[in-house]
């Protein structure tokens, strides 16, 4: 074969090698996460990676990702739930004697996480929150009064107990 016609035919298939791989590269950015691992696992093998590290690794991906492990990793030891009680009295502004029976304390973004107060205005209860969480937002209704929103936070040290009074002003 004569050189121009082989220097043309190298061109041509380097371009296009060149093109392959960039094509690949462009499948590989708009694929995400996990096939771009999958495909760093597979070029380890490749390039002498021992076949049985490579195959625990793959075991262990595959376990973590397909089986929610991440999931279960997080409720278990990273971020777990964990029981705190909470206590504490609904009474009118300025004037301690006055309980406010009948008011509602509820925590903000829970649904269905309410506590009512007793003919002593005192509210008592349990919930469950995360143990990286900081503070809680609690608000309190009662008819005729001001509605009234606090923030509190949450005890690191045992016992879990948060304790908050409420003072409610009259419309």
């Amino acid at each position: 074969m004569s050189t121009p016609k082989l220097n043309l035919r190298q061109l041509f298939s380097r371009r296009a090698k060149e093109e392959r791989e960039e094509k690949k590269k462009e499948q590989r950015e708009r694929k995400g996460l996990l096939p771009f691992l999958w495909e760093s696992i597979k070029k380890g093998v490749e390039s002498g990676l021992s076949g049985s590290v490579s195959n625990v690794v793959k075991w262990a991906l595959a376990l973590v990702f397909l089986s929610g492990g991440g999931l279960l990793v997080n409720e278990l030891f990273i971020n777990p739930w964990e029981n705190i009680s909470i206590e504490g009295y609904v009474m009118e502004y300025d004037n301690a004697a006055k309980p406010l029976e009948g008011a509602t304390v509820f925590v903000v973004g829970r649904k269905g996480l309410e506590f009512e107060t007793d003919e002593n205005g005192y509210f008592s209860g349990q919930l469950r929150v995360r143990k990286k969480d900081r503070a809680l937002l609690l608000s309190c209704d009662h008819p005729g009064y001001d509605y009234f929103k606090k923030p509190v936070d949450i005890p690191v040290d045992e016992p879990k107990k948060i304790r908050t009074d409420f003072h409610l002003q009259p419309h």
